[in-house]
């Protein structure tokens, strides 16, 4: 197998250890600690399915676009988890049209733009 084949592969590993990990997290957690552990790893999966999308091997040095990414994810991670509660959060999010599909679609930019 030529090394471009297995890079274009390495994506669709990903989903699919993201998926197992999920379903195995259900037999290693019980409870409320269950929804945020999935929450997590779910988010890790596509944050890390976008950084294999990007098949730029050359490491980009750009701090702020970093900083810039981390701190959009780490929102999108206390919205997902309800850390961020406030009355107007469900407006933002409706004006933003930023619903769970398009959060996962976002995180997987993020990931792919991160090291872009």
């Amino acid at each position: 197998m030529s090394s471009k084949t297995f890079n274009n592969l390495v994506p669709l590993f990903v989903i699919i250890l993201g998926g197992w990990f999920v379903r195995f997290s259900e037999v290693f957690t019980k409870g409320s600690f269950f929804d945020t552990v999935t929450t997590l790893l779910i988010i890790a999966t596509l944050f890390y399915f976008g950084i294999r999308m990007n098949l730029n091997k050359k490491r980009n040095d750009a701090w702020f676009k970093k900083l810039v990414i981390s701190l959009v994810l780490a929102l999108l991670v206390m919205l997902r988890l309800g850390v961020v509660v406030h009355e107007l959060v469900p407006d933002i999010l409706y004006w933003f049209a930023l619903d769970g599909f398009t959060q996962n679609i976002l995180i997987v930019y993020l990931g792919w733009q991160f090291f872009a």
